[in-house]
Order: structure tokens, then sequence, then C-alpha cells
């Protein structure tokens, strides 16, 4: 892909703090402004770019985005600082990651606006009427995905659409946040203005830009989270007064997923991990953020943050050797399912020191095919067939399920700043969102326990891609876990084996349970989980309460073991009754945020007045 040049990116960063038309006072012989630069499509198209990643998304992606969502459902073991608040669900209003996220976004939503507002009156005389229109319909498109994602984390936020009569107006302490049903509503008018406005077709230079179909699958998201929320219209103090009913919203959702799912492409089972490779432009991802590899701020830093040793990042640092996914995650896949392989380093067979016996084998990024031994301190000099060439040695992680999606080895120039794809909505998506759909116009809202059939060809197509077997029978979209004891042998000590029972959940399959697996690691079951928490909300929490957290697949107390329950750590200690054990940090499913804190950093500015005038919204009057 071309690279966004960064004479354009200076004038970009200082967009939100500049006027336009005086951006610079005095223009320097090596300064470029932004009606100097904007002469032809090609230089739009790259302008544009920023929208997706290099920058622009900097602060979410680098903590907030996988805080937020792996952590806080619990898909990702992590007890370090203010990221491990979200694993406990302890943070506060004052945790650093909660700020970035917020401020992010409003950033993001600030370079929309230039685009929408002043995009024409920038340009040169040799850009397009087309190439603005599509830039345009990017940002509608990226503006309404932000509203979507402020509103389902915070709830009643602030709504700015035009940087001129706000921050450089030196207006924006007295906007007001807005209800849920504004910020809907905005992002409702964003995602229609982008489907006017994108192309029938993917386009840009590696086709990576989104087409019309990822505005109406946006919107579908949309109407399926306004759906649920419709059931409980008054909600911990976050009120949303809906316009149509939980069955309508469902209608439209599945209206729009019917007319486009015949058309997106759905990955082959063989080739599914192609879709989170870095720098692809994979055609199931039908709307992505984007990194480029470079200097701090152009990639993403998911490479440093999840990659579990020096080995993944060409010898640079690698903060991830104790992140892995959580054991009732981790169990919870089917042994067929490749989606397990997806998302996680792992060793299995019973033999896990020889390489004959060994699987999965993982293919890197680049060099040969890579064997991860349950010991990964062993030399891997005997491959027996299955790579290529021997890595050598890599040092021995507390966690023996790292974290894979999106972390392969590969040349690193900038440890921090890696080559990224991130997909924001994917062909799969719209399979299961159909499915919900569907399940709930059969079940009604409360009743997201209750079994149903319909749906079940589509959520089939995505079980059998994974490599599974089709369902055959009603599934629910969160269904009751059955209680068991499940009992743990402290052998550290052979001449005082200990023996200790506690109570679990055994795994169950559900709908949510299915996208759990399919989306594991991209950032979104936090919010698959709020729309079980809109129409159920006993149902989330108890989902909340049955997980084991505490368990991580690795070495236990550091002492390597054996195949068996003793390799799974409990997080700090073991959480037993011995008393010369610390106690570990609870997780607090007693106060769970579902609507998270608004940032104290920006909550003094806020106006405590909330704006609910949906009418202004609609007809774009809005008048900030």
């Amino acid at each position: 892909m071309k690279q966004f040049k960064l004479i354009p990116l200076a004038v970009l960063a200082s967009l939100t703090m500049s006027s336009c038309s005086d951006l610079l006072e005095k223009d320097s012989e090596d300064t470029v402004t932004i009606d100097q630069y904007l002469t032809s499509d090609a230089n739009l198209l790259s302008f544009t770019y920023h929208i997706y990643g290099p920058y622009t998304w900097t602060n979410y992606d680098s903590k907030f985005s996988w805080c937020a969502n792996e952590l806080t459902v619990g898909n990702v073991y992590h007890n370090f600082g203010d990221e491990g608040s979200f694993f406990f669900l302890q943070f506060s209003e004052t945790n650093a990651h909660l700020l970035n996220g917020y401020q992010c976004l409003y950033g993001v939503i600030s370079r929309c606006n230039m685009i929408i507002n002043d995009l024409d009156k920038q340009c040169g005389s040799g850009v397009s009427a087309e190439a603005k229109k599509r830039a345009k319909g990017e940002a509608y498109l990226m503006r309404g995905y932000c509203y979507f994602l402020l509103t389902e984390y915070w709830g009643e936020v602030p709504i700015i659409t035009n940087n001129n009569k706000t921050i450089l107006a030196d207006k924006s302490n007295d906007i007001k946040k807005a209800s849920r049903r504004c910020v809907y509503a905005q992002a409702e008018r964003d995602f229609k203005k982008a489907e006017e406005m994108l192309p029938a077709n993917r386009w840009g230079t590696s086709n990576e830009r989104p087409a019309k179909v990822a505005a109406k699958g946006m919107l579908a998201k949309l109407y399926l989270t306004m759906g649920a929320a419709a059931a409980t219209p008054d909600l911990a103090n976050h009120k949303f007064n809906a316009e149509k009913s939980f069955n309508e919203y469902n209608q439209d959702a599945i209206k729009i997923l019917d007319e486009i799912i015949p058309s997106c492409y759905l990955e082959s089972t063989a080739n599914y991990e192609n879709i989170f490779w870095p720098k692809s432009y994979n055609q199931e991802n039908l709307f992505s953020l984007y990194f480029e590899q470079g200097p701090y701020g152009a990639g993403s830093q998911r490479q440093i943050m999840w990659g579990r040793s020096k080995f993944m990042n060409s010898g640079e640092n690698a903060y991830g050797g104790e992140k892995g996914l959580t054991v009732t995650l981790f169990n919870s896949f089917e042994p067929s399912d490749i989606r397990k392989k997806a998302c996680s380093y792992y060793a299995d067979g019973d033999k896990m020191d020889d390489a004959k016996e060994h699987t999965p084998v993982y293919k890197m990024y680049s060099g040969p095919d890579y064997v991860y031994y349950y010991n990964p301190s062993k030399t891997l000099v005997d491959k027996k067939g299955l790579c290529n060439s021997p890595y050598g040695s890599e040092p021995e992680m507390p966690c023996k399920n790292a974290l894979r999606k999106f972390v392969y080895r590969m040349p690193v120039t900038n440890e921090f700043s890696a080559a990224l794809s991130l997909p924001i909505l994917r062909t799969a998506d719209l399979y299961l969102m159909r499915a919900e759909a569907k399940m709930a116009l059969e079940t009604g809202a409360p009743d997201v326990f209750a079994k149903s059939s319909a749906g079940l060809e589509d959520l089939n197509v995505v079980r059998q891609r994974a490599g599974l077997t089709a369902y055959n029978q009603p599934v629910a979209l969160y269904d009751t876990d059955a209680e068991q004891t499940t009992t743990f042998i402290d052998d550290r000590d052979a001449s005082d084996v200990k023996e200790y029972s506690y109570k679990t959940y055994s795994n169950k399959y559900d709908l949510f349970e299915e996208r759990r697996h399919e989306f594991a690691l991209e950032c979104q079951n936090w919010l698959d989980l709020k729309r079980i928490y809109y129409r159920n909300q006993a149902s989330a929490l108890e989902f909340l309460e049955h997980q084991d957290r505490g368990w991580v697949y690795g070495n236990k107390l550091g002492v390597e073991v054996a195949k068996g329950d003793a390799q799974y750590q409990r997080q700090y200690e073991l959480n037993t009754a011995d008393p010369t054990l610390p106690a570990e940090t609870p997780i607090d499913t007693k106060n769970v945020a579902w609507f998270f804190p608004i940032p104290s950093a920006v909550a003094s500015s806020l106006s405590s007045k909330t704006f609910d005038d949906l009418d202004q919204i609609k007809k774009g009057s809005y008048p900030y």
C-alpha cells in the first residue's frame, strides 16, 4: 500500500488546534499546507488513509481497545497495573487507558469532521468530485463507528460534528452530553450518509477501502444493538427512549443483512488465518483499521504488547509473556476448531517434547514453519520433517497458551510500531448478527436463554468454516451454566500432596460462545456481552460470575510440572485454603461498570445537563 507522506501527516496533526484557513501564519520552505497538498485524487487517497489507523488510532489501539474488551469479558488473563484493573473489573475514572481511549475516539471524530466540512474548500481543481465524495463517505463511516463505540462504552457522551463551531470557537465547555438515543441517531445518520457516498465496490491501492456494504453492515449492527437496548429502556441510570420496538429494530437488521450477505466473501477454512496476517487486505474484512510499520504512532503496538517473547519481535522487546487466553475460554474450544490455533500458541499431544508427536505447527509471517514446544527453552534442532530449519532456542515463558491472532514472527524495525490489519466488520459477523436477530424475534427480548432453531443455518455457516460439524438442535443466545465441582491437585511437594475442590461451571454451547470463538482477540466480545446485558442483566452478570478467570495455562508458581491439572496456575498464587499463600485479587462482579465512568480529566469540563433533541440530530441542524 502507498505509504502516507510525512508532510500531510504533520499538517493533519495540527487540525484540531488550528483553523484550516490560517493553519500556519508563515510558511517555511519545507512546509506544505493542506490545500497545497490536496491537488490530486492520489494525494487525497493518501491523506484520508490516516483515519484508518496511522497516528490517529494509536492511543486506542495500544491498550484501551483490548483492555476494555478482552480483559473485561474474561478472554485474556493479565493482571498488571492499570491494564490489569480491567481484568479484575476494578478500573475507575482515573485509569489512564480509559482516558486514552476516550480522547482518541474524539481525535478521530475531529479529523472526520474536517474531511466532511472543509474538504471542498481545501481541495484543488485537480481533485475529482467523485474522489471527494468517496472521502466524505469514508469520514461518515468512521465517525459513525466512533459514536457507536463511545455510547456503548460510556453511555451519554458529547456529540461534536463541526470543529469550527466547537473547538476553534472555544465552545467545547458549552457542549452537553447527549442522550443515548441521540448518539445512536448520530451514528445512524452517519452510516446512512456513508452508504450514499461510498462506491458499490471495494477500492483503493489494494482494494482495502470500504464499499457501501460496510456502511450497511455497521447500520445492521447498530440496529441489533438498539433493539437489545430497547428491551430495557431505563437501565442503570442510562435511559434509552427508543423510537421503535425490540422486534422492529431486529427486523430492520435482518432486512439489511438479507440484502448484503449474498454479495459478501467468506474466507475458506484452509485460508482462515489469512484474515489476520499483517498488511492483509482480505476480502472478508469489510471494514478495518490499518497500521503501517514505521515511526512510533504509524504502526500498531499489538506486536509488543501481545508478543510472548523477543523471539516474536526480531530480538526487540515483548510484553506478552504472561498474557494468555483464560482457561475458561481456552478449554471451551472444540478440539477440531481451527480458531483455537488462530488465537493461541500452545502445545498439544501427550509427548510434547517430541516434534513428531507435537501439534499444532504454526506458520510464521516470514521464515519456516514453527513448532511451539511446551517448554520453549528446548533448542529446536530435531524437527522430524515438520519444519524447514531450526530457529534455535526461545526463553521459557510463564504462560503456555500465548496470544497469537495479529502476532506473528516478522521483521520489526520498531516493536512499538508494527504493521497490522485489525478488522472492524467481517462477513462472519454478518452471518452471526442475522442469526442473533432471527433468534431474538422468535424468543423475545428477555429470554436470552430460550433455545431456538431460527438462525441456525447462519450459525452453521460459521461453524463449518471453523472445521466443525453443523449444529442440528436449537441453541440459545446465552445458555445457563451447569454447576460442578473441580478438583485441583497441588503436588509441588511430593511428600505432601494436597487436594482442593472448588466450584466451576461446565462448558456449554450457545450463540454468544460462538461469537467468542470467532472474534476472540478482535476487541468485540465486551460489546457482544453488552447486548445480553441490555436484554437480561442477570444472565450477563452470571456469565462474569461463572468464569474461573484466575486460571491460566502455564507454570505453577514458577515450577515446571508434568501435563495435568497442576499446569494451570492461579493469578499470582494458588487460590486455596492454605494460609501460607497470599490471597488473590478478587474479580469484582458486584460492581461491574457496564457503562464506563467518564474519565475524570474531562468530566469536570462537561455540562451537567443532557442534550436530547432527536429532531436536530435527524435533520442535521445540531449546532455543534
